[in-house]
């Protein structure tokens, strides 16, 4: 069985790398599956890092997303993305990266209640994640909230591998580039942020010349390096933070 199970992933990864998609798996990358998924996506064994894995596996055990997605940092941020907002006008928001979902749902029924957007979208790697985000957002509406499920979505996403998010006016991308195992990766995520924005990103960054170091088992540091589509307008040091910075950043319109 374990056989079967194992030559039937293998041939999944094949197809998807024939259709130009390899996604993070959720399951664990151990033995022949770790050497074929690094051969597809260029890495030898020893660089691979089950990113999906990893937070499927940190929610599936009732993990939270860290110490970014809540308390003084969570409040934080939040703000900014109300600020923004506001300031220009933006009607719909995109949400790569929605981890626990304190901070989506949060901004979504700030930003709903006082009738400030139409839309909010979400998408995340772990499948855990987006299951238990959903459910709370069905809980909220059920309850009287201004979320209603047409309005607020969640769904699963690898913007790492060039998955299609779609389009909003405002994107936010809260404490995802830093956790991605690779400069492909980390750079396939600033494109696809690029593809998605009509008007304004709002993206953390933990910045630092020493590419690629690891700060721990699933954070990485990464120059960070606007894509083209992108400017920045606006640079903050997160506080209570040695290197994470928020970057707010227009579309140029030259993509």
């Amino acid at each position: 069985e374990i056989r079967k199970g194992r030559a039937a992933t293998i041939k999944a990864l094949e197809k998807s790398y024939a259709r130009g998609y390899v996604p993070q798996p959720v399951i664990p990358v151990v033995g022949p599956v770790k050497a074929l998924y690094g051969k597809l996506v260029g890495r030898d064994d020893a660089q691979v890092f089950d990113s999906a894995g990893y937070w499927s596996s940190r929610y599936a055990r009732g993990g939270t997303s860290g110490a970014g997605s809540s308390g003084a940092e969570a409040a934080w941020k939040i703000a900014h993305v109300l600020r923004v907002v506001k300031k220009y006008g933006l009607r719909s928001v995109l949400d790569i990266g929605i981890g626990d979902g304190h901070i989506a749902l949060t901004v979504a029924e700030s930003l709903f209640g006082g009738g400030q957007i139409d839309t909010y979208r979400g998408v995340d790697v772990a499948p855990e994640a987006v299951e238990c985000v959903q459910a709370e957002l069905l809980r909220r509406a059920g309850k009287g909230s201004a979320l209603t499920s047409s309005a607020v979505r969640f769904r699963m996403g690898d913007a790492s591998v060039g998955y299609p998010m779609g389009s909003a006016a405002a994107v936010l991308c809260f404490d995802v580039l830093f956790h991605l195992p690779s400069r492909r990766a980390h750079d396939e995520v600033l494109r696809s942020i690029a593809r998605s924005t009509q008007k304004v990103a709002i993206v953390t960054a933990l910045v630092g010349e020493d590419d690629g170091r690891r700060l721990a088992s699933h954070c990485f540091f990464r120059p960070f390096v606007p894509p083209e589509g992108l400017r920045v307008v606006e640079e903050h040091k997160v506080p209570g933070t040695q290197r994470k910075m928020l970057f707010v950043l227009e579309a140029t319109g030259e993509r």
